[in-house]
C-alpha cells in the first residue's frame, strides 16, 4: 500500500478514535447531569412530603416535639415520610409516631 494512503488512513482512524472519546465523555457528563437532576428532584419531593406531614400535624392541632421535628426534617426517604403521613391520616399523633427515645 502506498505510504501516503496509509498515513491518511491512520489519520482517519486517529480522528475517529478521538471523536469516540469525546462522545463518550459527553455521554458521561450528560448521565452525571441527569443523575444530579434526579437527586435534586428526590430531595425536593422529600422536602415537600416533610412539609405536608408537618402541616397536617399543625392543622390538626398536634404540636411537634423537637425530636419529632428533627426526625421529619432529617428524613430524605419519600417512602418513609409517606408512611408517617399515612399513619397521621389514620389518627396517630406525632408522639405516637415519634416517641421520645
Amino acid at each position: 500500500m502506498d505510504d501516503d494512503i496509509l498515513k491518511k488512513l491512520q489519520g482517519v482512524k486517529a480522528w475517529r478514535d478521538y471523536e469516540a472519546r469525546v462522545e463518550q465523555r459527553g455521554e458521561a457528563k450528560a448521565e452525571a447531569r441527569i443523575a444530579e437532576a434526579e437527586d435534586k428532584a428526590k430531595q425536593a419531593e422529600a422536602i415537600a412530603k416533610a412539609d405536608d406531614l408537618t402541616e397536617f400535624f399543625y392543622a390538626r392541632g398536634d404540636e411537634l416535639s423537637a425530636y419529632a421535628r428533627e426526625q421529619i426534617d432529617s428524613c430524605t426517604s419519600v417512602s418513609q415520610l409517606s408512611s408517617w403521613l399515612r399513619r397521621a391520616y389514620r389518627g396517630e399523633t406525632s408522639s405516637e409516631i415519634f416517641p421520645e427515645p
